[in-house]
């Protein structure tokens, strides 16, 4: 998706309608900008909960290679240890 907007002379923009709702922009959300060379990135910044985070954390904690876990968190179910032999090998350090 390609669009256009124009710079007034204080220097805002209105995010054309399409990208609102591509994006699902909603009034008063932030958006975080990013220069890459002479380019910009623009996206819709979101807040984490903190119960968001913890979530995401435990998802890593279960996913971590062995060597990345402290001991009591480490859990020896099938799909863990996959993952973790996969990590390592990915790593080179499993033959």
């Amino acid at each position: 998706m390609t669009e256009i907007s124009k710079l007034d002379k204080l220097g805002r923009t209105v995010v054309p309608s399409a990208v609102r709702k591509a994006l699902g922009l909603m009034e008063n959300d932030k958006l975080e900008w990013i220069v890459v060379g002479d380019k910009a990135v623009v996206w819709r910044k979101r807040e984490a909960s903190s119960k968001e985070v913890r979530k995401r954390i435990n998802e890593l904690r279960r996913k971590a290679p062995t060597c990345f876990v402290a001991r009591r968190e480490r859990k020896r179910d099938m799909y863990g240890k996959a993952v973790r032999e996969w990590a390592l090998a990915k790593l080179g350090l499993m033959g």
